[in-house]
C-alpha cells in the first residue's frame, strides 16, 4: 500500500512540498477510516474459525495492529483492541503476539491506563490473560513490570520457570 502512494499525485505534491494541511488532514481521516473498517473485517474473519485466525496471523503485520493501539483515534485503538482479543484465543497467535517486539508492553501500558479509554484497557487485559498460557509471554510480561500471571503460576504450583 505504502508502495502505491509513493508513485501518487498526492505523494508527489507531498514531496513537493505543496500539498496544504487540509489534504494531508483528508489522507489522515481515510488511513484511519480504513485501517477501523479493515480490522472489522479481520476480526469478524477470525470469529468465523480458528483457521481464519491462522490466516491472519501469517498475513498480515502483527506489529502493526499493535501499533494501532496508541493511536490517539479511538475508533482505531477499539478496532485494533477488538481484533488482537479475537486472535489472541489461538495459541499460534498468542506466540506471533508475544514476539512483536514492544507488544507485550504496548497491552501492559494500555491495560494501566483505565482513566484513558476503559474499553482498551479492559481489552488489553483481556488479551494479557489470553497470552499468559505461553511461558515465554508471561516471562516477557515479568520482565516489562507486569508480574502478577508469573506469580499466580508460581503459587499455583505450576514450574514456569523450567518452561522458559
Amino acid at each position: 500500500m505504502l508502495r502505491l502512494f509513493q508513485f501518487s499525485p498526492a505523494a508527489k505534491l507531498h514531496q513537493s512540498g505543496m500539498e496544504d494541511g487540509a489534504s494531508i488532514e483528508r489522507r489522515n481521516t481515510k488511513w484511519k477510516k480504513g485501517s477501523v473498517l479493515a480490522s472489522l473485517i479481520l476480526r469478524q474473519l477470525a470469529e468465523d474459525d480458528a483457521d481464519g485466525k491462522d490466516e491472519i496471523v501469517k498475513t498480515v503485520d502483527i506489529s502493526t495492529i499493535i501499533k494501532m493501539l496508541s493511536s490517539n483515534h479511538t475508533p482505531v485503538r477499539h478496532a485494533s483492541a477488538s481484533l488482537l482479543l479475537e486472535l489472541s484465543k489461538s495459541q499460534s497467535s498468542c506466540y506471533k503476539i508475544g514476539t512483536v517486539a514492544g507488544g507485550i508492553l504496548m497491552l501492559i501500558t494500555v491495560k494501566y491506563r483505565q482513566s484513558s479509554d476503559a474499553f482498551a484497557s479492559e481489552t488489553a487485559d483481556q488479551i494479557l490473560k489470553n497470552l499468559e498460557i505461553l511461558p515465554g509471554n508471561t516471562k516477557i510480561m515479568a520482565e516489562n513490570g507486569y508480574w502478577e500471571p508469573l506469580l499466580a503460576h508460581l503459587f499455583e504450583g505450576n514450574n514456569i520457570l523450567t518452561a522458559v
